[in-house]
């Protein structure tokens, strides 16, 4: 039997000590660590050896908060270069030994590990800071077993820059490619021309405003996406008559990252593309991409309100200097209003639903057996039509408060799928206080009330084998995804079939 237990968005970054409400979500006591590794010890005795995959699919790293200095936030940007990322990612790691202690823990067990590449750590495609991540398992795994294989151990690590397809069909995705706030032109070579990383809106954002907004839960929409009533209040409260500023941060950091981002864009087309991309197999996947949209930027940093108030004010004043023109600079105010407000909707929570929708449309373009996404933090699971339909959600510290003293959910959510027989079930889980709990039905039994599985030595495992699966003709490989499998290897190094010719440049470096 094969398990895969996917888990994403853990946002591990460089913890704080200081004992002050700004960016007191980055506190060392709410580190996710611990958590984390005993419910993999939990599911590594109740596995066999060698039948885990793990999978972290991306933003385990969050690369865009700004750095730590003696246990304080400084201002910082998110690393761009090699040299950067590696000097970060360091200083990330020597705040989760946690972490570290137990993926080594996973590899010595015979399990496997793979790492996908997301918009908050996109640096994991350096080659050096793959080598960094591996190097520090490794002297873990030396600690434990001193006799162990390095090569043996490089076999079961693998690193995907876009996507990880299962043997058993499970396409596993972090999903920002579908967000227009936080895609790049091409996951698979997401540089400028001078080997440095594209820049997207959310990392934008975090460096120029929340960043520096440290009262803002990045993690958290409703700590920063406020009424005007909401933001005064929030203004009061903590910045007035303090030396930090709201107004001017959000103002001038919201321009930045417009011209930053337009910037951006004319990059974007002397980038370098992937011939992967412009094959006919993967042309149908690569056309779902969301591109960035200025306007939507605009209206999502309230800049379109700004130059609204700044085009009225104006007119007004026409209106008083000369009644001609007047008349026809309201209308033209009016008319450039019109063009520069989005047609559609650009809510982060529109956002989210566009990124589920997208599942379904992969699903059918591949004939998968199941697609697994993160990125949106909305843990979620279904199954329809024999296809399961998941998102891992994220182990972030998340609170209702600045104080953090009142938590969104105890529980930490996880894909787990179980294949064998060439038939898949499973689903979403979450994991509280030592015990395993089923939320979603399986596609074994359509189970309607929460199954509670104690993380204890000799639980038993739900078997594929000893139930009456689903055997529907959504549920089997269609004839196009065998051969997709049939080339996309469980080692291939970039988890696409179509790009055995940029397997070296992705592959793990020596």
């Amino acid at each position: 039997m094969r398990h895969l237990v996917v888990v994403s968005d853990l946002h591990l970054w460089q913890a704080t000590d200081h004992d002050d409400l700004w960016m007191r979500y980055r506190d060392r006591r709410f580190l996710p660590d611990a958590q984390l590794a005993s419910m993999l010890d939990g599911l590594c005795k109740r596995i066999p050896s060698g039948q885990l995959t793990l999978v972290l699919n991306g933003d385990t790293f969050d690369f865009d908060l700004p750095p730590v200095t003696d246990g304080h936030t400084v201002q910082g940007r998110s690393p761009r270069t090699e040299d950067q990322a590696v000097d970060r990612l360091d200083a990330i790691l020597r705040d989760h030994e946690d972490f570290l202690q137990s993926l080594a823990a996973l590899l010595l067990r015979g399990h496997r590990v793979v790492f996908i590449a997301g918009n908050h750590d996109i640096q994991l495609n350096f080659p050096r800071v793959r080598q960094l991540l591996f190097g520090q398992i490794v002297q873990r795994c030396m600690q434990m077993e001193s006799d162990c294989e390095e090569s043996a151990l490089r076999s079961r690590l693998a690193f995907h820059p876009w996507f990880y397809r299962s043997p058993s069909g499970v396409h596993v995705e972090h999903g920002n490619q579908y967000d227009l706030y936080c895609s790049v032109s091409d996951p698979l070579w997401p540089f400028r021309l001078d080997r440095s990383l594209q820049s997207n809106v959310g990392t934008l954002v975090l460096e120029h405003l929340i960043g520096k907004l440290g009262y803002f839960n990045p993690n958290v929409e409703k700590t920063f996406l406020l009424t005007t009533k909401e933001y005064l209040t929030h203004w009061q409260r903590y910045y007035f008559r303090k030396p930090r500023s709201l107004l001017q941060t959000f103002f001038v950091g919201a321009w930045r990252i417009f011209f930053e981002l337009w910037g951006e864009l004319g990059l974007v087309g002397r980038t370098i593309r992937t011939p992967a991309l412009q094959a006919p197999d993967t042309a149908a996947h690569y056309s779902l991409f969301a591109t960035a949209d200025l306007r939507a930027t605009m209206r999502l940093l309230r800049l379109d309100r700004l130059l609204l108030v700044v085009g009225v004010l104006w007119s007004a004043l026409a209106l008083l200097v000369f009644y001609p023109l007047g008349i026809a600079c309201v209308l033209l105010t009016m008319l450039l209003y019109e063009v520069l407000q989005p047609r559609c909707s650009y809510a982060l929570d529109d956002v989210a639903q566009d990124v589920a929708k997208t599942a379904r449309r992969i699903a059918a373009i591949y004939g998968c057996k199941a697609v697994v996404f993160g990125h949106t933090h909305d843990a979620a699971g279904s199954w329809e039509h024999g296809v399961f339909y998941g998102n891992s959600g994220t182990w972030v510290p998340r609170y209702h408060d600045v104080a953090c003293s009142v938590a969104l959910e105890e529980s930490r959510p996880f894909i787990w799928l179980r294949e064998a027989g060439g038939a898949l079930e499973g689903g979403l889980y979450r994991y509280r206080s030592g015990a395993i709990q089923q939320v979603t039905a399986s596609c074994a039994d359509h189970i309607t009330e929460s199954e509670d599985l104690a993380a204890t030595d000799g639980a038993a495992i739900p078997d594929a084998s000893a139930t009456k699966l689903a055997t529907s003709a959504g549920c089997e490989r269609s004839t196009r995804c065998a051969a997709d499998l049939a080339l996309a290897s469980h080692d291939d190094a970039l988890g696409l079939s179509q790009s055995v010719t940029h397997r070296n440049r992705y592959s793990f470096p020596s």
